[in-house]
């Protein structure tokens, strides 16, 4: 708007005098003042923006870790129920064949003794 007013004031000695000028010398304070406010209220706009999605991205991570961690007590559990009930047929093995194959219940007698310390892994 400055520019506006050099260019029409040009050549003029009292540049007061012309009503284009004398109408446009009190919008740009307006004007700027306009400008500096919407700047202000965009870069409080983009700062709200930034920390909403800094949040986001933190419950994101500890939603993340909560299925993480609840997919690993899921393994756990399986690889401990998958053991005991090993131990368990072998115990029966060993109990059904105590009589009829002490070799063969030896041997099923002892191999729960070995699955024992992988379960607990």
């Amino acid at each position: 708007m400055a520019v506006v007013g050099l260019i029409v004031g040009r050549g003029v000695v009292n540049p007061q005098g012309l009503p284009v000028l004398e109408m446009v010398w009190p919008l740009v304070p307006l004007l700027l003042g306009e400008v500096v406010r919407t700047r202000r209220g965009l870069l409080a706009e983009y700062a709200a923006r930034a920390e909403r999605a800094e949040e986001e991205r933190g419950r994101e991570a500890a939603l993340r870790v909560r299925r993480e961690r609840v997919r690993v007590a899921r393994e756990i559990h399986d690889i401990l129920a998958h053991t005991v009930s090993a131990m368990t047929v072998q115990a029966g093995v060993a109990l059904d064949a105590l009589d009829t194959a002490p070799e063969v219940s030896r041997r099923a007698r002892s191999s729960p003794l070995l699955m024992s310390p992988t379960a607990s892994v």
